[in-house]
Formats: C-alpha cells, sequence, structure tokens
C-alpha cells in the first residue's frame, strides 16, 4: 500500500468520526488528530509532489477545518461540501490504490437477479 493510500485510510476513518459528531451534536474532539492527518500530507505531498499528493493535503486541511467549525456558524454548510469534493478529487487520484475499498454499482459488468433469496 502507498503512502497516499495509508494516509487516505486514515483520513476515512477521521472523516467517518467527524460526521458522526456532527450528527451526534458534539463528540469527541478531533482539532488534535485531523491537525496531525494534515501535517503528515503536507510532509507526503513535499517529498512526492504531484496532483494526488495536493489532493490528499487538501482533502486533510479542509477535514481540520470542519472539525474545528462550529456546526452553528455561517458557512458550516459551505465546508461540508468543501469536504465531500475534496474528498472525491482525493480518491478520484487514488482510485487504483484504493479500488479494493469500493464497489461502485457500474464498476464492472453484472445482472441483478429479480429473484428473491432464500432468507428474505
Amino acid at each position: 500500500m502507498s503512502e497516499l493510500a495509508h494516509l487516505y485510510g486514515r483520513y476515512k476513518g477521521l472523516a467517518l468520526a467527524v460526521g458522526a459528531g456532527l450528527i451526534l451534536d458534539g463528540g469527541a474532539d478531533l482539532a488534535a488528530e485531523t491537525l496531525r492527518l494534515a501535517a503528515d500530507a503536507g510532509r507526503a505531498r513535499e517529498r512526492e509532489p504531484g496532483a494526488a499528493a495536493s489532493a490528499c493535503h487538501q482533502a486533510a486541511l479542509d477535514l481540520y477545518r470542519l472539525a474545528v467549525a462550529t456546526p452553528t456558524a455561517a458557512g458550516h454548510a459551505h465546508l461540508i461540501e468543501q469536504v465531500r469534493a475534496s474528498h472525491k478529487a482525493l480518491r478520484s487520484h487514488l482510485w487504483d490504490d484504493i479500488a479494493d475499498q469500493y464497489a461502485p454499482c457500474g464498476a464492472h459488468p453484472h445482472h441483478h437477479r429479480q429473484e428473491e433469496h432464500p432468507h428474505v
């Protein structure tokens, strides 16, 4: 697994935690963890410049900004949209490394069966 794929794994776990915190009206303080991820992603970008490394750093920075933002503050909805957009960009750059984590419909030829399974 590449360094960026490893950073993406950390990012994904933190993104889930930040999202859960928003849903649960608070949750854990993830500022330090998201800042540490952004710093690690920034160092990775310096070692291995390119679009994927830049996307990883941007996604981590956006997640940090969301983690420290007050949910009732103006612009909070925009922060959420920015995190979604930077996550999507990161995922597209790392697709070859992380494709095993996703199985989007249409990614490979298959047929949907109309029959019920015995356990239903």
